[in-house]
């Protein structure tokens, strides 16, 4: 099982990571370098996490946009070509790296 780190790596920007017990979802601070996730269904923690990272990587790369000015989540547009996709991708490793690091020597 992946753990999650209380500190990433996010567009070369150290990142606290913390865990709200009393959320079901997730939230970042691009400007505060944090991520709050919630821990209220551990079953679907990991994927929050990663939803979470994945989300905070386009919006400071500037690749999430706000469609017709409004700010709910369905509303959002991620738009990248190919070569940008890579660099996400380099992104989100570097910030899970931690994440099953212990767990490569077993």
């Amino acid at each position: 099982m992946a753990k999650i780190p209380k500190k990433i790596i996010i567009c070369g920007g150290v990142w606290d990571v913390k865990i709200d017990p009393k959320v079901a979802g997730g939230s970042f601070s691009g400007k505060n370098k944090e991520m709050t996730i919630g821990g209220k269904n551990k079953k679907h923690i990991f994927d929050v996490f990663l939803h979470e990272v994945i989300e905070a990587v386009l919006t400071m790369r500037g690749h999430r946009y706000d469609m017709y000015w409004d700010s709910t989540n369905d509303r959002k547009l991620f738009s990248f070509y190919h070569h940008e996709f890579e660099n996400l991708v380099a992104d989100v490793s570097l910030a899970l790296r931690d994440c099953w690091r212990d767990n490569a020597s077993s």
